[in-house]
């Protein structure tokens, strides 16, 4: 057949039959802009935390925080490194004012933000946010007056505006002075490693210097998502399935009206493989064409509304991007399964003058079958043996396996046995019937079991981990470790405006030199006893069994009134230990013990003392502040995750390299448990799929069969029940998945009680429903080609 009379075809039946080409084309852009869709608001969300990450470092490799004079010394003496200044203050115009962050950097063209309008400011310039801007109405060119909390006020002329793109309501302005003092300076921006540096090697090591890559920096905003978008990594999967079966089964019920069009043009001297080459080119094209313009569509919508779409989630995009690999993998996917299911239809239809008489099971097929099973079923009741009777089992292991074995096995057993006790021609009947549905069946049996048992066991472990590993703090709070002084008012006075209200800060000691601990009095009085410096060396009984930390850290009251106050696991008739370390060995100085009255805030990740700077302790030890603070936001958890996000993100911004705990933090546990709903969401759909398309093949291949029943007059009682017998194989697999599932996940060996959740039977209830789709289109009486 020539090109031009390909073509000439090609658009005839596109004329022909353009509804069924408009639902394609409508189904392919479903597709195309759902799928795409979300991946594209994912990865945009995902691009823009990481971009404002990067910004708000002004682009650096690395940033240092400073824990004391030694440290804030040695960086001054590195000329290669940028100062920083973060403090809450002001910015006026004319008679206008507004409260903002105020960054002070000493280097002229270092743009602390994104630049959206203007350039990055230079010697006594400055740029804010666009928050900013637009509350003091401020255009390019105009002189702003900017006040820090500490008193200095500083007049610049406005040359940029910025924008924070995942807090649209970010109100930051920046200046340049580039006579930044250290003392001034709370972090310091470097391009490369300055670990490597040797002035500073020693004092990272000591930790009385910090410092982070700006690519962990990243890979931690990763995590610090809205809510919702954290799983939203798999939903474009999920509504890819989803649509995927709405698709196989649109063509499905498409297939009479092709075998149809296949007949007009064998008539018409085409050859059937020809003939249906076509078809499938005509189906392929339009899905294409559906896919890329909702592709086109969806990512033209977004560019053009992304501040409207960023908006919802609290965001400011100023770029999107394009899910090009989501519609590689959905063409591809989609494109594939398409003509697959188009040729098997056509092959299957192109056989319809076949008779009743096909090729029926083989009849070794159960025998072998029952082998497979009677395997895992040995496995299984090994294992529970072991179980019940304590014993440790090596074979504990291949349980999954021995699962998959036996429910894989389970359509050749169910199909040998619904068959057994029928006539030679029902039988034959049914068996016919049943081999288009076995690999079908064994497929997604497979499937439920091993999502549903994944599933379960996924969030069971997550469930119990999260039980285990509740931070030892005050409940649903969030701590944050050494975050310089300026730097925490600005933190704390954020988190009050956006509602949080419980606040405790501490003053860490300066440790360049010295570190305090606080501990028991058994434990001095074991180290005594023992004529040891070292308290590894003493019993485990010596330590408090009362406390998760049984050494802890002491810090310095902020507001350095009352008395000392320890952990009341540590204190011990009114008193507690104490070990001064002065070199970086597991031995201490010297020991000592002081009064304390017992604090029940205090403890795990709190500290374990807490005196004022003048006290008698503080003067002992020389405990002077080394210009960090821990702050202990209390009722963090009373904030919406939205919020709670804008906190993390401050933190990382003004203290890069603090230390932060999260009593409120379940987000690695909450993406176990929504990976686990992914893959048993991603079960269900691939279990109904197999078992929809399996019927649909055993209708469409067995067509002339079904319809022979009614035209002979078979009772209609008996037919229903050769197709009651039919669907038998599929159902008992499915019932018998789950009780498999439930087996399998049981002898994983949890010792901890955890729920498993509702959602791991989500495969099975699907396969259960796929069953009755079979069983539906085996009941409808099959119409002649050309009806």
């Amino acid at each position: 057949m020539s090109k031009a009379h390909s073509r000439g075809l090609t658009f005839s039946l596109l004329r022909y039959r353009r509804r069924e080409a408009v639902v394609l084309v409508l189904l392919g852009l479903l597709l195309g802009a759902t799928v795409c869709g979300l991946e594209s608001v994912r990865l945009s969300a995902l691009s823009a935390q990481e971009r404002a990450v990067r910004a708000d470092q002004g682009g650096a490799a690395f940033t240092v925080q400073a824990g004391g004079p030694q440290a804030r010394k040695a960086l001054a003496g590195v000329p290669s490194l940028i100062r920083v200044s973060d403090a809450s203050g002001s910015v006026s115009l004319e008679a206008a004012t507004t409260p903002t962050a105020v960054r002070v950097v000493n280097e002229p063209g270092v743009a602390l933000g994104r630049i959206i309008d203007g350039r990055a400011a230079g010697a006594g310039e400055a740029t804010v946010s666009l928050a900013v801007a637009q509350a003091l109405d401020a255009d390019l060119g105009d002189q702003v007056e900017i006040a820090s909390e500490e008193g200095a006020t500083r007049r610049a002329e406005l040359v940029g505006i910025t924008v924070n793109e995942v807090d649209g309501d970010d109100a930051t302005a920046v200046v340049v002075d580039v006579d930044l003092g250290v003392a001034q300076t709370d972090i310091w921006l470097s391009e490369s490693d300055p670990y490597l540096e040797p002035s500073l090697t020693k004092l990272m090591d000591a930790r009385t210097m910090t410092y982070r890559p700006t690519a962990s920096l990243v890979e931690q905003a990763r995590t610090n998502l809205p809510p919702g978008l954290s799983s939203l990594s798999y939903a474009p999967i999920g509504m890819a399935l989803l649509l995927g079966v709405l698709l196989i089964g649109t063509l499905a019920a498409m297939a009479p009206v092709a075998r149809g069009d296949v007949s007009t043009l064998v008539q018409a001297s085409m050859s059937p493989r020809s003939a249906w080459g076509l078809i499938v080119r005509v189906a392929v094209a339009t899905l294409v064409v559906g896919i890329a313009t909702g592709f086109a569509l969806v990512s033209t919508t977004l560019w053009v509304a992304r501040y409207r779409v960023s908006e919802i989630i609290g965001h400011r995009w100023e770029g999107i991007e394009l899910a090009w690999l989501a519609l590689l993998g959905l063409g591809v996917t989609v494109l594939a399964a398409a003509a697959a299911t188009m040729l098997v239809l056509g092959r299957a239809a192109a056989s319809d003058a076949r008779t009743v008489r096909s090729p029926q099971v083989r009849a070794g097929g159960w025998r072998s079958a029952a082998v497979v099973a009677g395997c895992g079923v040995l496995v299984l009741v090994v294992v529970t043996v072991q179980k019940a009777t304590s014993a440790s089992s090596s074979i504990a292991g291949y349980v999954p396996l021995a699962v998959l074995m036996v429910t894989g096995a389970t359509p050749w057993l169910v199909g040998a046995l619904v068959a057994r006790r029928l006539p030679p021609a029902s039988r034959a009947v049914v068996r016919q019937f049943t081999a288009h549905l076995l690999v079908a069946t064994a497929l997604a049996g497979i499937i439920a079991a091993g999502t549903a048992g994944s599933g379960s066991r996924t969030v069971h472990n997550a469930n119990v981990a999260e039980h285990l590993s509740r931070a030892p703090q005050p409940p649903g709070s969030f701590l944050i470790y050494e975050v310089p002084d300026r730097a925490a008012t600005l933190l704390v006075e954020r988190y009050r405006s956006l509602g949080g209200h419980d606040v405790d800060q501490f003053q860490l000691p300066d440790e360049a030199h010295r570190r305090l601990r606080v501990t028991s009095t058994r434990l001095i009085d074991c180290m005594s006893e023992a004529q040891t410096l070292n308290p590894d060396t003493v019993p485990d009984g010596c330590f408090s069994q009362e406390t998760m930390a049984p050494v802890n850290s002491v810090v310095l009251a902020l507001d350095g009134e009352g008395g000392p106050r320890s952990d009341p696991g540590l204190v011990d008739q009114g008193a507690v230990g104490l070990l001064e370390y002065v070199a970086l060995t597991p031995e201490a100085a010297s020991t000592g013990h002081t009064e304390a009255q017992p604090d029940s805030s205090l403890g795990g990740n709190m500290p374990g003392l807490v005196v004022a700077p003048d006290s008698e302790i503080a003067r002992r030890y020389d405990l002077r502040s080394g210009g960090r603070r821990l702050v202990a936001l209390l009722d963090f958890q009373s904030l919406s995750r939205r919020d709670q996000a804008l906190v993390r993100g401050l933190v990382s911004r003004v203290a890069p390299g603090a230390q932060t705990a999260d009593a409120a933090d379940a987000s690695s546990f909450d993406r176990e448990r929504a990976r686990a709903t992914a893959t048993e969401v991603l079960g269900a759909a691939l279990v109904l799929l197999a078992l929809v398309a399996g019927g649909s093949a055993l209708v469409a291949g067995q067509r002339r069969t079904l319809r022979t029943l009614v035209e002979i007059g078979a009772v209609e009682r008996h037919r229903l029940r050769l197709l009651v017998l039919t669907v038998c194989v599929p159902v008992l697999t499915m019932a018998l998945a789950l009780p498999l599932a439930a087996w399998g996940t049981w002898l994983s060996g949890f010792a901890e009680p955890g729920a498993w959740g509702a959602l791991w039977t989500l495969p099975v209830v699907a396969g259960l429903i796929g069953s009755a789709v079979v069983g539906l289109l085996l009941v409808r009486v099959p119409s002649r080609i050309g009806e």
